[in-house]
Parts: structure tokens; C-alpha cells; sequence
């Protein structure tokens, strides 16, 4: 429970690679999160690029994987989805995961800056993949192919997240019912940042 009014928060991060689930941590009670550092070499970047195709596919995926443990769908949400795009941007250029805002501040109040109201209930999950989270040649894919491709990467990261007992938790969340993705890489390829922001 973090102090937002009525707000239950909860953030989970996790660095994975090739699927595997490299390291593990949640919120401690402050609210910090320990930005865990797996095997994956990231280059903090420049050239940001945004995977709105990944972030289409995340959204089905989480959803996907809600309709299989009979919960309710998650609607998409214009403001978190900017505020998830734009803290992948800021994740890149950092070249880590964290939950914290470049002025240190936790990541519901970036999710309220954003417009959420801050009484409801807010969570957040970041995950770190290596490479460019796209098949080589993936330009030259049509159009279904593409879609494919982006499902089986989106597929991977919510997979590691059910494995993951307090990102299982936030993504099967009932009480959460709006969500944003958002997925940037940087120019080098060398991680591919998620992530999913909810809220009820």
C-alpha cells in the first residue's frame, strides 16, 4: 500500500533475455524499487524508437492471459498508455529499469501527472529484453506476418510476468481494469524496454 489517497499501488520490474527470467524484484514499502540488473548489456541510449506494433500486441497478450484465469479484459486507456510510452522512452535513454521518474518521484504520481485520477487504484510492470523485440528482416514482413512476429514477442514478456509471482499479481489484477503499454528500443538494439501501466 503506498500513500495515494485510496489508491492500492503496486510495481514490479523484471530483466529477462531470450525468455528467461533473469532477475526479480517488487516495490519495497517506500516505494522504491531496487531496479534489479540482469545479463542482458544495455547501452544507455539515443534514437529512441517506439514499437507500437509490440504495444498493440502486449495489450492482446495481457488480455489473452486474462481471459484464461477468468478475469475481465483490460480496456485500453489513452493516458496510461501515454504515460507507459513515455516511461519506456525515459527507461531506454537510461539503459535500466526503474519505477522512479528522472526527479526520483514514484511511478504513480507520473500516472496522475499524466491525468489518472489519483483515486484509483494504480500498477505498474517493466520488463527488459534484449535485442530490438523484432525478427531480422522484419520490414519486409507483411503485414500478418508482422502481427505474428510482434504476438510470439509480447507472448514472451507476459509469460515471464506469470512466472513472476508479483507480476502475475498486478497483470491478473480484477480490480484493475484500464491499461497502457508502452515499448521503445534503442537505436543500438541492444534491450527493448516494456512497460504496462494499469489502473481500476
Amino acid at each position: 500500500m503506498h500513500g495515494c489517497r485510496d489508491a492500492a499501488v503496486t510495481a514490479m520490474a523484471l530483466v529477462g533475455t531470450l525468455g528467461a527470467l533473469v532477475a526479480t524484484a517488487s516495490a519495497a514499502p517506500d516505494g522504491k524499487d531496487p531496479a534489479p540488473q540482469g545479463h542482458v548489456s544495455v547501452t544507455p541510449g539515443t534514437g529512441i524508437r517506439v514499437q507500437a506494433g509490440l504495444e498493440r500486441a502486449l495489450l492482446r497478450e495481457m488480455n489473452v492471459a486474462r481471459a484464461e484465469y477468468d478475469v475481465a479484459p483490460l480496456k485500453s486507456d489513452a493516458i496510461l498508455q501515454q504515460a507507459a510510452r513515455k516511461h519506456s522512452r525515459y527507461l531506454s535513454r537510461l539503459g535500466r529499469l526503474d519505477h522512479e521518474s528522472a526527479g526520483g518521484k514514484p511511478f504513480w504520481t507520473r500516472l496522475v501527472k499524466a491525468g489518472f485520477p489519483r483515486t484509483r487504484s494504480m500498477g505498474e510492470n517493466l520488463a527488459l529484453v534484449g535485442g530490438c523485440g523484432r525478427p531480422a528482416g522484419y520490414i519486409q514482413l507483411r503485414r500478418n506476418q508482422r502481427r505474428t512476429a510482434n504476438a510470439s514477442e509480447a507472448r514472451r514478456v507476459v509469460t515471464m510476468w506469470l512466472k513472476s509471482p508479483g507480476h502475475r499479481a498486478n497483470l491478473l489484477n480484477p480490480g484493475f481494469r484500464h491499461a497502457g503499454a508502452g515499448v521503445t528500443t534503442d537505436a543500438a538494439c541492444s534491450a527493448t524496454m516494456y512497460t504496462a501501466d494499469y489502473g481500476g
